[in-house]
């Protein structure tokens, strides 16, 4: 059998509405963030996946319990809460929008979204760091899941990470992905990977998020 990975970005949270970078792993999902992961589930229930990996984030394991729940297999869907899939750090810019980034760290917000391999984060971390952890997350579901769906729930820039080791992008190019709340990338897991889908939002017509949440036109990496 084939192993299929579903990667699904975060549904809307509280940062993303209030165009903050996020804060470790505080946070909740919005009204529209818990209708989407409904909209969702329903796509998924027809062939639910075998597992849910999550970041450990507050927001992300509650999209993955609401998920659970909603999809309704039996045996219930474990879910496995991994801290490799958690966020970037973004140390000192957690919480804070990115006017206010700009206004404290001008050069080093101009060098992360021209070209985010050539700097840490202030007080946090390397985006090469992020990449690694999450490729050995993905070895570990590897490990754990020969075959059949597996969905795996991160954050926007874990989630381009991600998306672009199987595209074979290099990370200069990883503000060329974008990622859209509650939307799915689906990947037949071979060798060489088939993509099947990228961003694919089709079941949030009617609960999209704003246009700027959706691309973060205004902060890239949020």
């Amino acid at each position: 059998m084939v192993r299929t990975l579903h990667l699904i970005c975060l549904a809307e949270s509280r940062a993303q509405a209030e165009g903050r970078y996020e804060v470790g792993g505080e946070g909740e999902l919005t009204a529209l963030g818990r209708r989407q992961t409904d909209e969702l589930a329903r796509r998924l229930a027809a062939r639910p996946p075998l597992a849910v990996w999550s970041s450990p984030a507050q927001p992300s394991l509650e999209m993955a319990q609401l998920l659970v729940q909603a999809v309704a297999a039996e045996p219930a869907l474990p879910i496995v809460s991994d801290a490799d899939l958690a966020e970037i750090d973004y140390g000192a810019w957690a919480g804070l929008t990115r006017m206010e980034v700009a206004a404290r760290w001008p050069a080093a917000v101009a060098s992360w979204e021209r070209e985010p391999t050539s700097m840490s984060l202030p007080g946090g971390e390397a985006i090469e760091a992020a990449r690694q952890r999450g490729l050995a997350s993905l070895e570990r579901i590897r490990h754990a899941h020969a075959s059949g769906a597996i969905a795996i729930l991160t954050q926007g820039v874990m989630q381009r990470l991600l998306l672009a080791h199987f595209l074979g992008l290099p990370l200069a190019a990883l503000w060329t992905l974008e990622t859209l709340p509650a939307a799915l990338c689906t990947v037949e897991d071979h060798d060489n990977p088939v993509i099947l889908a990228i961003n694919d939002g089709g079941h949030l017509k009617t609960v999209r998020s704003r246009f700027d949440v959706q691309v973060h036109r205004d902060d890239r990496s949020r």
